[in-house]
This record gives C-alpha cells, sequence and structure tokens, in this order.
C-alpha cells in the first residue's frame, strides 16, 4: 500500500526538531515545502504509516516503515554543448563537492554526541574544514578544490 497524500492535507508544513543536548525541549527549523509544476506547497508533518509524527529522540517502530518504490530523484539536466549552462553546471559541481566534505566533517560529530551535536546550520562547523585534506577525484577535484577553499574561507573567524 502506497502513502498518498490528499490536497486538503497540505495546509500543514514540516517542522524540523531541534534538540538541544541540555534541554528537554526543542526548536524547529520551519517548514519545508514542495516545488511542483504549481509553484511550492507545504508538506504535512513526516510520519510513519499509521503513526504520529517522528521524533528522532524515541526509538522508530520499524513496522510502522514501508519502502516506497516510485520515491526517485530528479534534476534538471545540463549541456555541455551549451556553453550557458556551462556555469550552473560549475555551480553544481562545487556543491556536489561542497557536501562531501560537509558530511566528513558531520559524520564524527553525530555518532560522538547524537542529535545533539547536530550545528544549527552546516556552515556552523566550517571551522574545523582546516583538517580536511583535497583527495583525488578525477576531473572533479578542481571543483572540490574550490569547494574546500570556500568552507575554510567561510569558517575562519571574522
Amino acid at each position: 500500500m502506497r502513502p498518498s497524500l490528499a490536497a486538503d492535507s497540505l495546509d500543514t508544513a514540516i517542522t524540523l526538531a531541534r534538540y538541544e543536548a541540555a534541554s528537554s525541549s526543542s526548536t524547529t527549523a520551519g517548514p519545508t515545502q514542495c516545488r511542483s509544476s504549481g509553484g511550492f506547497f507545504p508538506l504535512p508533518p513526516p510520519a510513519p504509516l499509521g503513526g504520529s509524527p517522528l521524533d528522532p529522540t524515541q526509538p522508530m517502530n520499524p513496522q510502522l516503515i514501508a519502502p516506497c518504490a516510485d520515491a526517485g530523484f530528479t534534476f534538471e539536466s545540463f549541456s555541455l554543448a551549451a556553453p550557458a549552462q556551462w556555469r550552473a553546471y560549475w555551480k553544481r559541481m562545487v556543491r556536489y563537492g561542497r557536501r562531501r566534505y560537509e558530511f566528513s566533517l558531520l559524520g564524527p560529530r553525530l555518532r560522538a554526541g547524537g542529535l545533539a551535536a547536530m550545528p544549527r546550520d552546516i556552515r556552523d562547523i566550517y571551522g574545523d574544514s582546516d583538517r580536511l585534506g583535497l583527495k583525488w577525484d578525477g576531473i572533479y577535484t578542481v571543483t572540490n578544490w574550490f569547494a574546500l577553499r570556500e568552507m575554510r574561507r567561510l569558517g575562519r573567524p571574522d
């Protein structure tokens, strides 16, 4: 059975909870929206099938988790034959490189401190990017270098 979103259920937004280590309360990161051909619309709070909204501080009931065979990821394709698209493609490749480095910084923090170690903004941990090294990744090594350089620049204290 596939979950579906009824049009009338789209009036609630997903609220991402941020749990502080020293507090029993949470703050929110704001609503999440989904883009469709008609524009943006808010999404309902995430919940397992037949369950209440997800709470990352509580154990997950695996009986309420089901794969979605129709799930997918789409992105706008670029043509390297179209010079007008080169800049957008370059920016995408730098973003992909930055994402890899962000995961390298975030992973050890989450393993050591759990959700309490999650930064409010990923840029808050860019100060640790000096310990990351550039690794060979074929042609993407160049865009990865730009990503790492930008993270280091943003991570320096003013």
